[in-house]
């Protein structure tokens, strides 16, 4: 199974499992570190990758962002579109957009990349020059492996790219690392700011 079809598998009962306790947990603590990057955003243009159901892209909404939500799957599009957002299927790496943005989300979605360059470069191609890319992704070492082991026993193939392969293929995609934190017990997360034209940026 890829991750596609295991989202649409899972997409009618998504918002449920995030209600968990050990999940709903996590979301709060990974919510607060991407606000406290992100900045005031009201009035934003905000691209999301890797929406899912909308969680985070109606957090933005709340917090006066204008939010285009995309995913590659079908019935996570479709709950995101059933919470009031604007939401299409798009798939990271083949999505060609005529509108560029002041803000990337990418909040859970490297990790279901096997290879991350495709993330940096689709952000990049949809940013204006001063853009910024905040990017949410799980925690390394053994919490890390637990992640991977948990989708995968679900059926889900999963990666946790270590921090420093991530900042080295967005420096690689016109990208560089402004600041980064610990997101909750299970993430990090990380913004960075466009800094070139898609070329290695130094420093």
């Amino acid at each position: 199974m890829n991750p596609v079809e295991y989202f649409d598998r899972a997409a009618d009962r998504y918002d449920l499992l995030g209600e968990a306790r050990v999940w709903k947990a996590a979301r709060r603590a990974e919510q607060a570190a991407l606000f406290r990057l992100a900045g005031p955003c009201a009035g934003f243009r905000v691209l999301e990758l890797g929406a899912g159901s909308g969680y985070y892209a109606s957090r933005f909404v709340a917090a006066g962002a204008i939010v285009l939500a995309t995913d590659a799957s079908p019935a996570m599009v479709e709950q995101a579109r059933a919470k009031g957002l604007e939401a299409m299927v798009g798939r990271i790496g083949a999505l060609h957009l005529e509108r560029k943005f002041d803000l990337v989300l990418a909040a859970g979605v490297a990790e279901f990349l096997e290879q991350p360059e495709a993330l940096f470069q689709t952000a990049f191609e949809h940013s204006l020059p001063h853009a910024q890319l905040l990017l949410l992704f799980p925690r390394g070492g053994l919490r890390g492996a637990a992640y991977e082991w948990w989708h995968r026993r679900r059926g889900c193939p999963a990666w946790t790219h270590s921090a420093r392969k991530l900042e080295l293929a967005a420096r690689a995609h016109g990208w560089k690392l402004e600041r980064a934190e610990g997101a909750g017990l299970l993430a990090q997360a990380a913004l960075f700011r466009r800094a070139g034209n898609g070329v290695v940026v130094d420093g």
